[in-house]
């Protein structure tokens, strides 16, 4: 990937506001994505089409709406009762679904990934609601929701020190295209380069020849010349 400082430095020295925003764009990673999107995030990805999404934060937010879709539907048909579950009953629950993400960072199957990060957006999800609408709201009822934010919290705070301790990080061996030149990203370049130039055909931009040039390419050599152009050009239209 490219130099944060560089794509910092492209983004603020262009002299133009389009070309500002085609270079904040251009070298950002996509949004709901969160991270490149390149062959080598393949495992921390998912895909529909063009469109790249965080394995992570899109298993999790699946079991999340599972677990609330779940439970409004057992409320409307009541096709389960749930008023016979005790604190331990709701606790343990809990704490077998979020259990495969302790075991995730060791079993690294992009399945196994997508089903743990689901089952602990469920079982967070169920823990909470579980806890705050099933619990009586009398002392004891009050008392094990004390108990259980502070359990929570501790969970919580000991599965990131885990997960960061054992989790194997990615490395990107794309070279020069690396993202955003990989193959995967080449639809929302182009994209972009089409917004860019309606925008930059109206202001006359002086950019327009580099950023094409930028965009069409097949790799990103080097940088430093790319910021010296621009640099130039700021110079010059000043």
């Amino acid at each position: 990937m490219i130099n944060d400082k560089i794509i910092n430095d492209l983004s603020i020295n262009s002299p133009s506001l389009p070309s500002k925003w085609f270079f904040s764009k251009f070298f950002a990673i996509p949004f709901f994505a969160h991270h490149p999107t390149c062959k080598c995030f393949n495992h921390h990805l998912v895909r529909f089409g063009s469109y790249s999404f965080c394995l992570g934060c899109f298993s999790f937010g699946f079991g999340l709406i599972a677990c609330i879709a779940f439970s409004l539907f057992n409320q409307i048909f009541r096709f389960m009762e749930l008023e016979f579950l005790n604190f331990l009953t709701i606790f343990f629950i809990g704490i077998f679904l979020i259990f495969p993400t302790f075991i995730q960072p060791f079993f690294q199957e992009k399945c196994f990934k997508i089903l743990s990060r689901a089952s602990l957006g469920f079982g967070v999800t169920s823990l909470w609601l579980w806890a705050i609408f099933l619990l009586s709201w009398d002392e004891l009822g009050l008392t094990q929701r004390g108990i259980f934010i502070l359990v929570f919290i501790f969970f919580f705070k000991l599965g990131l020190k885990f997960r960061n301790h054992f989790t194997i990080k990615t490395t990107c061996i794309c070279g020069p295209n690396a993202y955003p030149y990989c193959p995967e990203n080449q639809l929302r370049r182009d994209k972009l380069l089409q917004h860019y130039l309606k925008m930059a055909s109206a202001k006359n931009d002086p950019m327009m020849p580099i950023i094409q040039a930028l965009a069409m390419a097949q790799q990103f050599n080097n940088p430093i010349i790319l910021g010296d152009k621009v640099s130039a050009l700021t110079v010059q239209n000043k």
